[in-house]
């Protein structure tokens, strides 16, 4: 029964696809904004000491080294949900919302000296880039594992990888050009009012890629009979080491 629900091949529209890519929008988007604007805001703006806005980062990294596997460990598993909202999407949403508004955190810091409240920042920085990291790594864990699943044929396969490329091409244009409108250097205040231009524009990406990201109900199935099948789930160090 299995092989024969994965031999099953599903047509999906144009549209599917584009809508599909919007998820592909919002991390190439957050890749330019993100990596544009949060370190120079925190070492240059605020005046965090360069140091610790560099151990920061170095946590910040170390942490996304196991963030990713480790989000696949906790989501890849049938929950109550799975049978109606699917394997992957209720993690898109549940990961996107929070993965979007804490760009947001990252632009609020507490109103502290950096000299005298440099720990402060410190411990913001650090717990805000980890905490959007999470959130990320949620998203994209889930949102990227839906592409080999939903589109099966090969023509398929290329043409939604091409539609979503393109929006995903869009989101590194205007992540690059939209937070830009509104930054002053100088203006610490510039820097808030652009994050929350890019939640809003990420927030609106993301209704957009809902209807693509949606999986099939015979997929669904098919990974429910495979996890009764299978309810066997090796430790996450086993995972990891492997």
């Amino acid at each position: 029964m299995e092989k024969e629900i994965e031999t099953v091949e599903i047509k999906h529209s144009k549209k599917s696809m584009v809508s599909y890519g919007f998820g592909c929008y919002i991390a190439e988007f957050f890749n330019m904004a993100f990596g544009a604007y949060v370190f120079f805001y925190y070492e240059t703006e605020i005046g965090l000491n360069v140091w610790l806005t560099s151990i920061g980062f170095i946590i910040f990294a170390l942490w996304n080294a196991i963030n990713d596997p480790l989000m696949g460990f906790l989501t890849d598993r049938a929950f109550k949900f799975t049978k109606k909202w699917g394997r992957r999407l209720p993690w898109v949403i549940i990961g996107g919302i929070p993965w979007i508004f804490s760009y947001l955190l990252l632009f609020t810091p507490p109103d502290v000296d950096p000299n005298s409240g440099a720990i402060i920042l410190f411990v913001w920085l650090v717990v805000m880039t980890c905490l959007y990291d999470t959130f990320a790594s949620l998203f994209s864990v889930n949102f990227y594992s839906i592409f080999p699943d939903k589109f099966r044929g090969d023509s398929e396969r290329r043409l939604a990888s091409t539609l979503s490329t393109l929006v995903a091409g869009l989101g590194t244009a205007t992540g690059s050009i939209i937070p830009s409108l509104f930054v002053v250097f100088g203006e610490r205040s510039t820097y808030t009012l652009q994050a929350g231009v890019v939640v809003i524009v990420c927030l609106l990406a993301l209704v957009a890629a809902i209807p693509g990201s949606r999986e099939d109900q015979v997929r669904i199935d098919c990974y429910l009979q495979s996890c009764e099948e299978d309810m066997d789930k090796e430790p996450f160090y086993k995972e990891f080491k492997s």
